[in-house]
């Protein structure tokens, strides 16, 4: 092994000592009770989900392989495997750079990495644009209207907001749905938009706290994450991204990087603030677990999709860590979404690290993708 590969997988381990002290774990062999699987997919990958109001559950899958059908979809049943629908209709979900829809592409989902939905029950997706890992289109931020399930905005984000090379994430509101923040996991930044008007700008795009590090081999299974054509670890920015029960701070983190940071929200939408004053506003709140996705409860504990533990891990008010449920199944936990009627955190398992790109034999799971909920963490703790 060469010995930058072993300095990396060392500096890797002693990361995660520092994490703050854990609750124990949850036997691998015997998967929790209260963990439940409201449904699978053998063959298609998805990355996002989302929880309507009215208990409609919809995932999203990205345009990474030839296993590829749509970009949206609603679950429609717990079978195993779940039977699925385009959503909000199949034309829309009818894309492909020579066939149907290629002339029309900011009117139909090319490339989508996530969905979710505000307090508002507004469905917002995003639309990376990207069709292969080389070149893309212009990104797109749409709204869905759930209750006439039609598209209601289209917002393209210029290639200055969404520049080449860029990957937009995630995205979360604030409780009043004005203000919008998406991150940016190929280049590092967040974007913020003003559903209002449409107005979207870029920031922290030259700051450490969005960017991922080189060193940080992320461990998972055993194994080092690496990526198969090249033996390095991919280096993946700003990805998870919630903002707090009080509208007062968004938080957010690299999948590559250990430390969680947060920064106002008044200055993020302030665009009179300089960008030398909203990163020094940027408070780093120590190491943290590796974490594709993040999101807050109504009491304010900060849920981590924890990858390198195949578990759920939540931050309380008061900072500490502690378990919500572990499983070898909770396998690349990707996407969150909260169920407010019946106190449940739902989830999806990508299984990215088995997929070709990272897999020995760059070979498929041999396991289904899968929506889980589990329930929020015990009330004042």
């Amino acid at each position: 092994m060469p010995r930058n590969t072993a300095t990396r997988r060392l500096t890797a381990r002693i990361s995660r000592l520092l994490i703050p002290a854990i609750a124990s774990l949850t036997a691998v062999g015997c998967a929790p009770s209260q963990l439940r699987e409201v449904a699978s997919s053998n063959e298609l990958q998805w990355t996002g989900v989302a929880h309507a109001p009215d208990g409609r559950v919809f995932v999203n899958y990205p345009r990474w392989s030839d296993r590829y059908q749509f970009a949206v979809a609603r679950v429609l049943d717990t079978a195993t495997p779940s039977t699925v629908r385009p959503y909000p209709n199949a034309i829309i979900n009818n894309w492909s750079p020579e066939g149907p829809g290629a002339g029309d592409w900011q009117e139909r989902f090319v490339a989508v990495q996530s969905v979710h939905i505000d307090r508002q029950g507004r469905m917002w997706v995003l639309d990376t644009g990207r069709v292969s890992q080389d070149a893309g289109r212009q990104a797109v931020v749409y709204e869905i209207d759930l209750d006439r399930d039609r598209v209601k905005l289209a917002l393209p984000l210029p290639f200055d907001i969404a520049p080449e090379g860029s990957y937009i994430n995630d995205i979360r509101l604030t409780p009043d749905g004005r203000w919008a923040f998406i991150s940016d996991s190929g280049l590092g930044a967040i974007i913020v938009l003003d559903t209002k008007t449409g107005d979207a700008r870029r920031v922290l795009d030259d700051h450490h706290s969005t960017k991922g590090n080189s060193e940080r081999i992320i461990e998972i299974d055993g194994r080092p994450l690496l990526i198969n054509e090249t033996g390095q670890p991919p280096v993946i920015h700003c990805d998870g991204i919630a903002v707090s029960p009080d509208a007062k701070w968004v938080y957010y983190k690299a999948i590559s990087a250990d430390p969680l940071f947060r920064v106002p929200v008044a200055m993020l939408t302030d665009d009179r603030i300089p960008a030398e004053q909203l990163a020094s506003a940027v408070e780093d709140l120590g190491t943290a677990p590796i974490t594709d996705a993040i999101i807050f409860d109504d009491a304010g504990n900060l849920y981590f999709s924890a990858l390198e533990q195949n578990a759920i891990l939540y931050r309380t008010p008061q900072g500490d860590y502690k378990d919500l449920v572990r499983h070898r199944s909770i396998s690349w936990p990707d996407s969150f979404a909260i169920d407010r009627e019946n106190d449940l955190l739902v989830f999806t398992t990508a299984l990215i690290h088995r997929t070709p790109r990272f897999s020995e034999g760059e070979t498929w799971p041999d396991e289904p993708y899968r929506v889980f909920t589990h329930p929020l963490a015990p009330a004042n703790e």
